[in-house]
């Protein structure tokens, strides 16, 4: 039975029966409530987090304002929890962990929280590691879900539903970093769909956008824009379109072309640049 007891203690116990928190992970707070052993059943039982939060060295603080954790037998389950990340924002989690296993599923829930308190490494997901769309982003808030599940021994994959504001974003493809106003983004394993308005290298556009890591054409964006200088797409999507020069062309020394020339069918993209008609 726990009436008050440190939070510290029981996590530090916890690491050596091997439940996988990382080792700067610290935690604070008191626990409240009991657990029954049997050897036939296991643990059972569960405990309320009283003023609990989680902190690591040179990263903000995550308060758990509201927490109800359930033992039963190897799962241990969290629902309907809410934390507190500062001026970060607030979210729901629900978890449900298997400690043998480090089989985990984990759900975030949030009206409105800051791109940086998902980055941070004592985040809303300490331990976890976080989507690769995350990582890429710069400043901004967010609102939806996002789920993470680790089955086993295999690989964590993430899904979610996000609209994300006021954010950059640096992509394969562009020479300059995408300045999101608002997306709409769906995650699905390793797939990424968004759809929205955003501004590149001074161009104001509104599009969709497909990544698949897996496919032979990872990314497929279909933009569009009002009137746009050639020069000026050639510069934004140089990346993506110029390739490495080949053996002949180094060997003779031969000049690559000006950037925009032959970049784009001539009719086709003249023709978007003349009238300001959407370009894909």
């Amino acid at each position: 039975t726990f009436d008050g007891f440190p939070v510290g203690p029981v996590a530090e116990v916890s690491r050596h029966m091997g439940v996988g928190f990382p080792d700067d992970l610290q935690f604070d707070g008191a626990i409240h409530g009991a657990f029954l052993f049997s050897p036939s059943g296991g643990f059972r039982g569960g405990v309320s987090l009283d003023g609990a939060s989680i902190g690591a060295s040179g990263s903000p603080q995550v308060r758990f304002e509201r927490a109800h954790l359930l033992l039963d037998g190897d799962r241990l389950r969290m629902d309907r929890g809410l934390i507190d990340v500062g001026e970060g924002g607030k979210a729901g989690v629900s978890m449900e962990f298997v400690p043998a296993s480090q089989q985990l599923d984990l759900k975030l829930t949030t009206e409105k929280m800051s791109v940086a308190a998902l980055q941070a490494e004592a985040g809303p997901l300490p331990g976890v590691p976080r989507p690769e769309l995350i990582d890429k982003l710069r400043g901004g808030s967010w609102r939806g879900w996002l789920r993470y599940r680790k089955q086993l021994a295999m690989p964590g994959t993430w899904s979610g539903v996000l609209d994300l504001r006021e954010t950059n974003l640096s992509m394969d493809g562009l020479a300059e970093p995408l300045e999101i106003a608002n997306a709409a983004v769906k995650l699905d394993g390793g797939s990424v769909q968004a759809e929205g308005r955003a501004s590149a290298g001074g161009i104001e556009i509104r599009g969709a956008y497909l990544g698949r890591p897996r496919a032979r054409r990872p990314h497929r964006w279909n933009l569009h824009a009002g009137a746009v200088e050639g020069s000026v797409l050639a510069r934004l999507f140089a990346p993506a379109v110029r390739r490495p020069r080949g053996f002949i062309s180094r060997t003779l020394r031969l000049s690559p072309a000006p950037p925009g020339a032959k970049m784009f069918p001539r009719a086709g993209m003249s023709r978007c640049l003349r009238t300001g008609r959407g370009i894909s």
